[in-house]
């Protein structure tokens, strides 16, 4: 049997806290991704920072700015990052194996070999990004202990998605990984049906849910969560879910971006 990776906690690079911060703050990012309001939860951890970054500034200027609040930020809230951390990995300690077993088994797939350690970072952010390819992720100290395990638990998610898109589909192209690849949206919609399934309720009891947007906004008069869990109920296997949920949206990937974001 295939050892299953090990999930491992620690407090994130403050450069890389700079980075993050720096890029959802930027007028131009907001203008390409407007799925979240990425400056807006920014600026609510930062209120510093509100009216001092403009659209003509280059990302070296804008990060030159944020670079010294997050600083003070980390510096300020290091316990909390400490106890954040120290929560998490025992968390994940106790159910590391039935966890990542279990989202194999609603994937029907396996973690991939080269898989040994999944690698969580807590830091002083709105947003949780993740790295499918290196399995990284990173969540915000300032969350409660039930929503930064639905974050961690999210993105781990994202991760067995990616390995079961590349035994279907093969390769994913780099541009595919993030928005407003059709591909990225199915990941981020695929979350709700695939944490709220029993296997994996059973082992983290938490409701699950997808972006906003997705359960307010219609396609052809329903939800277009509605949609996707049609096709989770309706599925013979994993694989068809993902296929006939991937012709859906990339069949109407205009109507859901402009809805969307």
């Amino acid at each position: 049997m295939r050892a299953l990776p090990v999930i491992t906690v620690s407090p994130i690079d403050p450069d890389y806290n700079i980075d993050l911060v720096a890029r959802w703050v930027s007028p131009g990012y907001n203008r390409a991704n407007k799925t979240l309001p990425f400056a807006e939860s920014a600026y609510a951890l930062f209120p510093e920072l509100r009216g001092k970054i403009s659209g003509g500034m280059t990302d070296a200027q804008i990060r030159k700015i944020v670079a010294p609040c997050v600083k003070r930020k980390l510096k300020e809230n290091k316990r909390l990052i400490q106890k954040k951390t120290g929560y998490l990995q025992a968390y994940f300690q106790r159910i590391n194996g039935a966890l990542l077993a279990a989202l194999a088994d609603v994937h029907e797939t396996r973690w991939p070999a080269g898989c040994q350690r999944i690698d969580c970072y807590a830091g002083y952010i709105s947003r949780c990004p993740r790295n499918v390819i290196t399995k990284k992720f990173w969540v915000s100290c300032t969350m409660d202990e039930e929503e930064i395990v639905r974050a961690a638990v999210h993105e781990m998610c994202h991760f067995m998605f990616y390995e079961k898109w590349k035994e279907i589909f093969g390769a994913v192209h780099p541009e595919d990984l993030g928005h407003p690849s059709p591909r990225w949206y199915l990941e981020e919609m695929a979350v709700d049906p695939l944490l709220n399934d029993v296997r994996i309720r059973a082992i983290v009891p938490l409701e699950h849910r997808a972006y906003p947007q997705f359960y307010s906004e219609t396609i052809a008069g329903a939800a277009v969560m509605d949609h996707i869990k049609g096709f989770y109920a309706d599925r013979d296997s994993v694989e068809g879910f993902i296929r006939n949920a991937y012709r859906f949206v990339e069949g109407n990937i205009e109507e859901i971006i402009a809805k969307c974001g």
